[in-house]
């Protein structure tokens, strides 16, 4: 029997990887490739630097002030975006969603949250809204500093941009995950057709009460705080507050 050197064999075990790559395909890779521009709201992704290769910035812009509700990781160590939130009140009307992935802004104390005031008071003065309408999220790598430059130039680039589809917002807000996650349902209320979209992005790291999954629901049409709240709460226990993949909770 031939002996192959180290070298061969790493070179066979890697020759071995790419042939089982192309063989294995995943149970999650979506069969259809949702591709639709919501009417209540305009999508606007960029590549602001954070990632080399894959748009990192999704800045969403609703046709006016919407009522939301929210939840949050109950990790006793939040992100500074958390904390953003949290403060803002989600009692407020959204106007503008701002959402980067590469850089969680997570173990980045008060320059976290400067970070935070410094492009979201850009956002607020170029859409004409309240500081309290602008609400954030980030994602990525945990403890380094959020650099708020590159978002405020790309913000500023959204006034000559074509908004782009669902497709491309959950695609930007990606990690680690595989593939994008998105949803589309059409419910009928009251001889009323109404639309619901979906993203998500999450594949680790992810205990009950939402650890790092970061999960936005839109729903086109005009309902009051209490009805929202109220649809919210009795779905959230047995979705979203019952999920974990590893038994890790993240910031």
């Amino acid at each position: 029997m031939r002996k192959y050197s180290s070298i061969e064999f790493f070179k066979f075990m890697r020759y071995e990887k790419k042939i089982m790559a192309k063989k294995y395909i995943s149970p999650f890779k979506p069969k259809n490739i949702i591709d639709i521009k919501p009417t209540s709201l305009k999508i606007y992704t960029f590549n602001a630097g954070f990632k080399k290769y894959h748009d990192d910035l999704l800045i969403i812009v609703f046709n006016r002030p919407v009522v939301m509700s929210a939840v949050f990781t109950k990790s006793s160590t939040p992100s500074a975006p958390v904390i953003w939130n949290k403060k803002q009140n989600i009692n407020n009307l959204c106007k503008i969603l701002i959402v980067n992935s590469g850089n969680a802004n997570a173990f980045t104390g008060n320059d976290g949250i400067k970070s935070i005031k410094k492009y979201s008071t850009i956002a607020a003065k170029i859409f004409k809204c309240k500081l309290e309408q602008v609400f954030v999220s980030s994602t990525g790598i945990i403890g380094e500093q959020l650099n708020p430059n590159p978002i405020i130039t790309k913000l500023k680039l959204v006034e000559n941009s074509k908004p782009k589809s669902l497709f491309h917002a959950a695609n930007a807000i990606m990690t680690t995950d595989t593939y994008p996650k998105l949803v589309i349902e059409t419910i009928k209320l009251n001889k009323k057709k109404i639309r619901i979209y979906g993203i998500a992005k999450g594949s680790g790291m992810i205990a009950p009460n939402m650890g790092t999954m970061l999960s936005y629901i839109f729903i086109e049409e005009s309902l009051s705080k209490v009805q929202l709240n109220k649809i919210f709460k009795f779905n959230i226990e047995d979705s979203f507050n019952s999920i974990s993949v590893d038994g890790d909770m993240s910031t």
